[in-house]
């Protein structure tokens, strides 16, 4: 049976490693198998990691369903980031066993597996204080909304933001850039629960469309 996702020992080669892989197009149940992946020795300027968790996205059943811009010829490892420690090393890296690392991997050698051999660009340093569940899922949800609001938006200090999903990944990504940028930030959610979460993510002031109409925004 395949693992949690949790933080796991680091893989060793005494036994083959395991991951999903895709052996056809279609939902998750119907594409994904859990089966044995060859741990790649890392050549220069790569490294090795043994992941201990993984980010799973809306790409990913995309990915699974032969949707997604990117279509490799199956079979193949899906999983766009992780994280976990580096255990074997390539000539001409700085990198050292034992570092902890964000991963995010190129198709169709993805994330989805124990072991995973990637260029040293492709790793960033994880802090021993971010959990490895935490760090696994920072670059997608990150990047997506940096690039939205910086790249597409050119967000300015002042101007006032509405952020919609608030609550989900990108959603609380684009509210904490937001607001670290200096933008007025309005979260919208579909529930008052999740409402004091996005304040805490630096929101000022909230919606709840879960009934409709504009008056569910008392303070925006």
């Amino acid at each position: 049976a395949p693992p949690t996702i949790a933080a796991v020992p680091p893989h060793d080669r005494s036994r083959p490693a395991q991951g999903w892989r895709v052996r056809q197009w279609g939902s998750p149940q119907e594409a994904l198998r859990w089966e044995e992946v060859a741990a790649r020795t890392p050549g220069p300027g790569e490294a090795r990691v043994a992941v201990a968790a993984a980010g799973l996205n809306f790409a990913d059943l995309l990915v699974c369903a032969g949707r997604y811009q990117e279509r490799p010829d199956p079979p193949f490892t899906p999983g766009f980031e992780a994280a976990g420690v580096v255990v074997e090393v390539g000539e001409g890296t700085s990198l050292v066993p034992g570092a902890r690392v964000v991963v995010v991997p190129e198709l169709p050698d993805g994330a989805f597996q124990e072991s995973l051999t990637v260029g040293a660009h492709q790793l960033y340093p994880l802090p021993e204080t971010v959990p490895w569940t935490v760090g696994a899922v920072l670059h997608i949800a990150y990047a997506t909304a940096h690039v939205a609001l910086h790249h597409r938006a050119a967000l300015a200090r002042g101007e006032t933001v509405v952020v919609t999903g608030a609550a989900g990944g990108v959603g609380a990504a684009a509210v904490r850039l937001a607001a670290s940028a200096g933008a007025r930030v309005v979260a919208v959610v579909p529930g008052a629960r999740k409402a004091p979460a996005c304040r805490g993510f630096g929101a000022e002031a909230g919606g709840d469309l879960s009934e409709g109409g504009e008056d569910r925004f008392p303070d925006a």
